[in-house]
């Protein structure tokens, strides 16, 4: 999915955060951080965990306060000292963990709170705009469903609609990739594409370095609260964002691949992980672990060894 091409002027900045700083105790989480983002751009903001990153969102969308630093939305200086004054000038933020009512249904998620349209509900009419709006973006969803019955991915989804329904031309997505299937993914890039053809500035937060490159237009790497690197992402390659994002050369690893439960000489569901050629002493084994969401797992742990357990949230 290529980025973007379109090239907007710096004079036609509607949003900008100048010299944003921010103290947690001894701790400087952000230090004269200042970044623009424009219309119709997809605008990737990377670090490492405790770079900055969220701190800076969350200070745009009025869930802290900065030390000192100023926003600004349409070449006008801005106050914003709320989300629902967020939410008025226009930004939406969909955050690592999804703030919905599980015991209602998706049309009353995004209904809630929103005053607009004064204390008379047509919900008929409103289904069919938020079923249009999903349709439009490649992010079905059923306005009648359960939230607490959606999968993280479904509930991902009216996260962004409910941003959207409240008129957001800045769509702020935190880490947006970690709770989804690489399909799921795909189909958030498609909506994405999709709102940045109508104009809709992005800030997307990753540590995945090639969804960066595959989504974005613009980049910003935070390091230790600073800004490190800044530029068009089309300049960069992900070797080199690495090293912005750690301040060091980062070294590939090389691993031998194996059916530990072969080696085990148990039948197991292909448990795989990467050991060394050398068959260790087993520091642990679970064979056959069934409990809540766990089907069948069989898992090996060689003694003196790291082992990855992967998959998005909600998985067990």
């Amino acid at each position: 999915m290529s980025a973007n091409p379109v090239t907007v002027s710096p004079a036609a900045v509607p949003l900008e955060m100048r010299n944003i700083c921010k103290r947690f105790g001894a701790l400087q989480a952000l230090i004269d951080v200042t970044i623009r983002w424009h219309p119709g751009r997809v605008h990737g903001l990377l670090g490492e965990n405790g770079a900055g990153k969220s701190t800076l969102m969350n200070i745009l969308f009025a869930l802290l306060r900065p030390d000192s630093g100023t926003i600004w939305i349409d070449g006008k200086r801005r106050n914003i000292t709320s989300p629902r004054r967020a939410i008025a000038v226009g930004l939406g933020m969909v955050h690592q963990h999804f703030l919905l009512a599980g015991a209602l249904s998706v049309l009353d998620n995004i209904l809630l709170g929103d005053q607009r349209h004064g204390f008379i509900l047509r919900r008929r009419q409103a289904a069919e705009r938020l079923r249009s709006m999903a349709d439009g973006l490649g992010l079905a969803v059923d306005p009648m469903a359960r939230v607490g019955d959606l999968s993280v991915g479904q509930q991902q989804r009216v996260e962004i609609l409910k941003a959207l329904w409240r008129g957001a031309r800045f769509l702020i997505l935190d880490e947006p990739t970690a709770v989804l299937t690489p399909d799921e993914t795909q189909q958030l890039f498609g909506a994405m594409t999709r709102l940045r053809e109508q104009g809709t500035g992005i800030v997307f937060i990753s540590h995945k370095l090639n969804e960066v490159k595959q989504i974005c237009d613009d980049l910003t790497v935070l390091r230790g609260g600073k800004v490190v690197w800044e530029g068009n992402a089309g300049e960069i390659d992900t070797g080199a964002l690495a090293r912005h994002m750690v301040g060091h050369e980062v070294a590939p690893v090389g691993l031998e691949r194996a059916l530990v439960g072969e080696r085990a000489g148990i039948k197991a569901a292909n448990p795989v992980v990467y050991i060394p050629r050398n068959e260790p002493t087993l520091a642990l084994r679970l064979v056959n672990v069934r409990a809540d969401k766990l089907r069948g797992i069989n898992l090996f742990l060689p003694r003196g060894q790291i082992l990855g357990i992967a998959g998005v949230d909600g998985n067990g």
